[in-house]
């Protein structure tokens, strides 16, 4: 469903944009086919992956097809070529497809607004008139939606949503939060409503068109998008790994499957990738969509970076991602429930790789084997030195602030964690984060630059239609800002934080007092409640919040833990209005001055983290309970 990792603590992890490119595994390298499965065995024991899906093309053949471990633990089935992997977001890369070929039979242009198409849709954007949501804002996450909420990432019932009502029930995230086509920021929802004009325009249930045009077309025979399994044997079983055992995870459905609802098998993903390689021609000759589509969908079209020039990022379903073996590959990544899933191709060197696990696990150490293997006798290009134009940069030296955030309720802790400041070292530019590391940008052309990993440009130095100064880097839109802008709300934060965590302190000391009988009843309540309502949101938020992800993992509800956050949230404010109120009436029974003072810091404090959530949405019900 989502690109790894999963979950509304994505974003957090685009810090990694800051970090060094990782290095070269220390295994001994991996030359033959026997040596990659051994090597892939070992990982496989290490990370607790119980089985594998395994894919490796080159454009003449296919070098593997299969699996590795096994399809179900309890019934020691081995993974076969035939077996159905979840996908995952992998799925995007279908939907576009299945949207491309509805442009080609004329039923759409990719420029159309899609309130042109389907004005039924309950989309939201405030700059409907001059920057309305196209077609293609859906396909490249350049709408400005914001991705689902938690409770809505899986279906717990037994009926399955269609058509209209399916989009209606994401009708909360369909809110562009920036002007469309500015900005990528990935998303879920925005596939969803391709999936919806997919039904529309061709007249035909979602999964029967990808079906009939997209997946039998292309040579997948097993593949399938249906929201439920059927009675077969043919999916393999995911599982998380707990007290030195496998546990089996449910097959949960989405509410609406255009993001993420792909099973497919190794053989499906063998012919997908052979297609690709070979310019979407078909065994039989036969061009599965024009070779000028194909270059298209592997470019971004719509962002500020795209119009800059930067062509690595994620265009129609087509995701460009580099890595240290300086190649770039296009295809997905997948996450859903137990499994994550990954595909890539080179066209240049004729190479391309799917693998998908039965377990939620890092991915990288496999992608960079796997990588390695296929690209071992390769040599990358080397990049270009490009001199840096002082002139052209010095505008746009300063202060950052992440600002694309995938999630509108937890994205304020992303802008307060991904903040940087941008200045000049030699004929390079180094970034470094305020709470974090250095990395340094290589000039690729006036206003554009790369990261290490790169060998062409990765990202670009815009200005937004409102002027506003800002970086693209992979697709992410960094916000230029003052010092002020960048320092204060993190202290402010950070001082508020720690001001109420005193309250804990002195609410215990007064707590014993109390029972002690050294303080008076009359102020107990006033002393204690402030420490009463932030040990409720300091228990909501890391109990509550921390847990999401392996609920979605696992196939286990959040009920408890939405309105666990829910009331944690809400309970706080109450507690420091109730204490403020009692300040006020036994004020001039406090005669200690120290007391009072503190009491007010406190709840200045408290005010100030009650301000910080009502302007972030963390205290709507919707967010959480529904």
């Amino acid at each position: 469903m989502n690109r790894l990792p999963t979950g509304l603590w994505a974003g957090m992890l685009w810090l990694c944009l800051f970090l060094p490119a990782p290095a070269q595994s220390l295994r001994p390298p991996v030359q033959t086919l026997a040596q990659l499965k051994d090597t892939l065995r070992q990982v496989m024991h290490q990370q607790h992956i119980p089985g594998m899906m395994l894919v490796l093309t080159t454009r003449d053949s296919v070098l593997y097809a299969g699996g590795l471990g096994y399809a179900d633990v309890g019934r020691k089935r081995p993974v076969d070529d035939n077996h159905l992997f979840r996908m995952g977001s992998i799925t995007k890369l279908f939907t576009a497809l299945g949207i491309l070929n509805l442009v080609q039979a004329g039923k759409l242009k990719l420029d159309d607004p899609v309130r042109s198409l389907a004005p039924e849709l309950p989309i939201d954007n405030p700059w409907e008139s001059t920057h309305p949501v196209r077609v293609i804002h859906l396909l490249e996450h350049t709408a400005g939606f914001s991705d689902k909420t938690p409770n809505k990432a899986q279906n717990f019932g037994s009926t399955d949503l269609r058509g209209l009502e399916a989009v209606q029930f994401f009708a909360p995230s369909l809110h562009s939060r920036w002007k469309p086509g500015e900005r990528h920021s990935y998303v879920n929802t925005g596939y969803n409503v391709a999936a919806y004009l997919i039904e529309k325009l061709s007249g035909k249930p979602w999964e029967q068109y990808m079906t009939e045009a997209v997946f039998r077309p292309m040579g997948m025979p097993n593949a399938t998008v249906q929201l439920r399994p059927d009675a077969s044997r043919r999916y393999a079983q995911g599982y998380f790994w707990q007290n030195d055992h496998y546990q089996p995870v449910p097959f949960l459905p989405l509410y609406q499957g255009g993001n993420g609802s792909l099973n497919a098998s190794a053989s499906d993903m063998a012919a997908c990738l052979r297609l690709y390689l070979n310019g979407w021609k078909t065994p039989a000759g036969r061009s599965y969509l024009s070779r000028k589509v194909l270059d298209e969908t592997e470019i971004p079209h719509t962002t500020l970076a795209a119009r800059a020039g930067v062509k690595v990022g994620y265009g129609l379903g087509n995701e460009a991602t580099g890595g240290p073996d300086g190649f770039v590959f296009h295809g997905h990544k997948g996450s859903i429930g137990a499994f994550v899933s990954s595909m890539g191709y080179n066209r240049e060197l004729g190479v391309g790789y799917a693998y998908a696990f039965t377990t939620h696990q890092d991915i990288g150490p496999v992608e960079t084997i796997i990588r390695h293997f296929l690209t071992q006798s390769a040599t990358p290009d080397k990049p270009v030195l490009y001199p840096l134009e002082a002139n052209a940069v010095e505008p746009f030296l300063g202060y950052y602030r992440f600002d694309s955030p995938q999630n509108r309720i937890t994205g304020i802790i992303e802008q307060l964690r991904v903040r940087f400041r941008l200045q000049k070292a030699g004929n390079t530019l180094t970034e470094t984060l305020l709470l974090g590391p250095s990395i340094q940008l290589q000039p690729t052309g006036p206003t554009t630059f790369r990261m290490a990993w790169s060998n062409q440009p990765t990202g670009a130095f815009v200005t937004d239609s409102d002027g506003h100064r800002a970086i693209m880097e992979s697709g992410l839109y960094f916000r230029q800002i003052s010092a002020l802008e960048a320092w204060a709300p993190l202290v402010l934060l950070l001082i508020s934080v720690l001001i109420m965590a005193s309250s804990l302190i002195t609410g215990a000391v007064w707590l014993a007092g109390l029972l002690l009988g050294k303080i008076r009843r009359p102020t107990a309540w006033l002393r204690l409640l402030p420490a009463l309502g932030f040990a409720m949101l300091a228990v909501a938020v890391i109990i509550g919040l921390s847990g999401l992800d392996q609920h979605i993992i696992q196939g286990t509800s959040m009920l408890f833990d939405s309105w666990l956050v829910f009331i944690g949230t809400l309970l706080f404010p109450i507690c420091l209005l109730a204490a403020l109120v009692l300040l006020v009436l036994q004020w001039r029974q406090l005669t200690n001055r120290a007391l009072k003072s503190y009491l007010i810091v406190i709840l200045l404090a408290g005010g100030y983290l009650t301000g910080f959530m009502i302007a972030n949405g963390w205290l709507a019900i919707r967010i959480w309970a529904l």
